[in-house]
């Protein structure tokens, strides 16, 4: 009897021995396999998954991940090549559908200084040519967007900035005095040179500008601000607007998101565009609603 239960303790040791070994390499391999998965999401993996042991459920798992992430990344390059298609098409739409509506423009604005219409011909005609300049508009945003969503890598060049921004603004003196905006520029004489792309920089401050005109109501400013000490450039837009404006400032960044109190027409991408722009050259944009004032602050690191 006593051999027995000696025989019987040993047996149960060597089988929690076995199933010790058995969990330990199991946990072993689990922590491989997530470890190697770890690094094909990083990026620094690109092996399929391998398993140390030859345990059948093991390999199996193993296999099932690699089919997985085989599938998974075959639907990623499709995506990127359908994305590319999908972006040459829109750039090829906006840039043919340009010249038509500059044409088209032109005529209309010749047959607008014609002192034979009528007042009733004059306010149709004005309708048409409002028309058109959002057509335009729109066109131009949508060649934007499908230039910010390709992968070209950056470029940059030496931008003395004060001069920059100041003919930037000194465009902008005309909607500004027909709309009666109280305006404010608080620019440096001191200039900075930066390393920027300067199609990009002028597209943000460009589009930020195209925001304001549709949405402010009687002030608009503009303050930059240079810190010499952190090696930073802040860019500060502000501008009053409507009672009405109805819009959420955490979305104010996203495709197609306008305010329901628009003076005029629009696309709802000019945001969108400086939001991703910004994000290509690694510059800090936010915004904020606060007692009828939206403001959008760019930091740009020098």
């Amino acid at each position: 009897m006593d051999k027995l239960l000696v025989f019987a303790c040993v047996l149960l040791f060597a089988v929690c021995v076995w199933l010790f070994i058995k969990l330990s390499v199991l946990k072993k391999e689990m922590h491989s396999i997530t470890d190697q998965i770890t690094e094909k999401k990083e990026g620094q993996k690109s092996q399929p998954v391998t398993v140390d042991s030859f345990g059948a459920s093991s390999i199996e798992l193993a296999n099932a991940i690699n089919d997985y992430t085989g599938e998974y990344e075959e639907k990623l390059k499709k995506y990127a090549v359908d994305r590319e298609h999908l972006q040459r098409i829109i750039a090829g739409i906006s840039h043919d559908f340009r010249t038509p509506l500059t044409s088209v423009d032109g005529y209309l604005q010749l047959i607008n200084k014609s002192k034979e219409l009528s007042d009733k011909e004059r306010e149709y005609l004005g309708i048409v040519l409002k028309k058109v300049g959002f057509l335009r508009e729109l066109s131009d945003d949508f060649l934007d967007v499908s230039l910010v969503e390709n992968n070209e890598p950056v470029s940059k060049q030496e931008i003395a900035l004060v001069p920059f921004i100041s003919e930037i603004v000194l465009e902008q003196n005309d909607w500004i005095e027909a709309r009666g905006i109280e305006a404010k520029f608080s620019i440096p004489e001191k200039d900075l040179v930066i390393q920027s792309d300067e199609h990009d920089l002028r597209r943000i401050i460009e589009n930020i500008f195209s925001n304001a005109r549709k949405y402010a109501e009687n002030t608009l400013e503009l303050s930059v601000l240079f810190d010499e000490k952190n090696s930073f450039v802040k860019l500060i837009f502000e501008n009053d607007v409507s009672e009405d404006y109805d819009i959420d400032v955490d979305e104010i960044f996203e495709p197609f998101v306008r305010s329901k109190d628009r003076h005029g027409e629009g696309s709802g991408l000019g945001l969108y565009v400086v939001k991703r722009l910004c994000k290509k050259h690694g510059y800090k944009v936010e915004a904020a609603f606060n007692k009828g004032i939206f403001k959008l602050e760019i930091v740009i690191v020098i």
